[in-house]
């Protein structure tokens, strides 16, 4: 288990992998909720996608 706190930055340095993962569920749109994209994740915090 690592400290970091998940970032939108981070997320958007992800997003070629995101939308790798995406792609492969035949996910159409994506959009992130919760903690992280209030900008109040912590280290326990975890990604929401819908």
């Amino acid at each position: 288990m690592t400290d970091d706190v998940l970032t939108l930055e981070g997320l958007r340095r992800r997003r070629p992998e995101i939308l790798r993962v995406a792609r492969k569920r035949r996910a159409h749109r994506i959009a992130v909720f919760g903690s992280v994209a209030m900008g109040e994740a912590r280290p326990d915090s975890d990604l929401d996608l819908l």
